[in-house]
């Protein structure tokens, strides 16, 4: 939750500052981070809960993704 909050609030501040370039670039990198930090975590949760059959859980994952 701690990633997913950095990268909401980064953001955020990429969408609102339009007048420094590279502040956005730095806050976008902290976003993307934030992103590719929670990433993992959701899949291996989805492939813990949703199990059995295969099939749903190889739709589920890729809807994810």
């Amino acid at each position: 939750m701690v990633m997913a909050t950095i990268s909401t609030v980064s953001l955020i501040i990429v969408a609102t500052v339009t007048s420094n370039n590279q502040v956005r670039y730095a806050f976008l990198t902290f976003g993307a981070a934030g992103i590719w930090a929670c990433s993992p975590m959701t899949l291996s949760c989805l492939s813990n809960t949703i199990y059995r059959p295969a099939e749903k859980r190889a739709v589920s994952i890729g809807v994810v993704k």
